[in-house]
């Protein structure tokens, strides 16, 4: 490895995991996976053949990525229940921290991981993609225009829908729908994004008081499989969201001024 290159080590081998270990790879920055850790050996080798990190070692536990010197942050897709104890671990070896969403399930927890890596001095991200795009920045350029002035008006609404269909696989086994692992079901997973949506469409500004919809679906555990809330800012801006594991492929985005709006559709 280059001696001006980020070695990356990847605590797990999620299939989320494997999108972004590939897209690593693409980086001209001098970004490197250099470590796969996974609960056997045999996954982290069968990961590194999968996604051609060819340089990176393969270790049958995450404790020996976080050991290994050529790592200077780690990449977490690990269930969100597991967050906590391994950016304490992460951060004990001063390991800067890319963690996937939702950071955690409580806002306690969440303070508690901001906290931990302050104190190391170490950078912590989420894992939300969209928003470091060129196509966010030229979306942000098109808002930047209709809010001028002379224009469209100020901001006043924005909306957002994130669903998807899940099967009856996914609706029984995967780990977004189990309590113990990711108890916040779709908010987690698709809200997540379409509240980042929101934030960033206002600048991220903390808003004044958040409300949910009426209506929310739950599986037998208890976890969200759909919800939707609306977001309030002082003179009455707003946002309203709709996520869910129950609907067609469904990622849409629309920013309204007082006169005209802007939106961007994946359907």
């Amino acid at each position: 490895m280059a001696e001006s290159s980020f070695g990356i080590g990847i605590l797990g081998a999620a299939s989320i995991a494997k999108k972004n270990a590939r897209a690593i790879a693409k980086c001209r920055n001098g970004t490197v996976v250099v470590a796969v850790g996974s609960r056997t050996l045999d996954k982290a080798q069968a990961f590194i053949h999968e996604t051609g990190a060819s340089s990176a070692k393969a270790y049958g536990s995450y404790e020996e990525v976080l050991n290994d010197s050529a790592v200077h942050g780690v990449y977490i897709p690990l269930p969100t229940s597991l967050h906590l104890e391994w950016v304490k671990k992460a951060a004990a070896k001063g390991k800067h921290i890319l963690l996937e969403k939702p950071i955690a399930t409580t806002a306690e927890v969440t303070d508690e991981i901001i906290s931990i890596c302050e104190e190391a001095n170490i950078q912590l991200m989420d894992g939300t993609m969209w928003s470091h795009s060129d196509r966010a920045e030229r979306m942000q350029e098109a808002i930047a225009a209709r809010l001028d002035p002379a224009g469209m008006g100020p901001l006043k609404a924005v909306t957002c829908t994130f669903c998807v269909a899940g099967d009856a696989e996914f609706l029984a086994n995967d780990i977004r729908v189990k309590k113990g692992l990711d108890g916040l079901g779709c908010l987690g997973d698709m809200g997540w994004y379409c509240v980042r949506a929101a934030l960033w469409a206002y600048g991220f500004e903390k808003p004044g008081s958040v409300s949910a919809h009426a209506g929310p679906l739950y599986n037998n555990e208890g976890v969200l499989l759909h919800v939707g809330a609306t977001i309030i800012w002082s003179d009455g801006r707003r946002a309203n969201f709709q996520c869910g594991f129950d609907q067609a492929l469904t990622q849409y985005l629309e920013v309204s001024t007082q006169i005209a709006d802007a939106h961007v559709v994946a359907a």
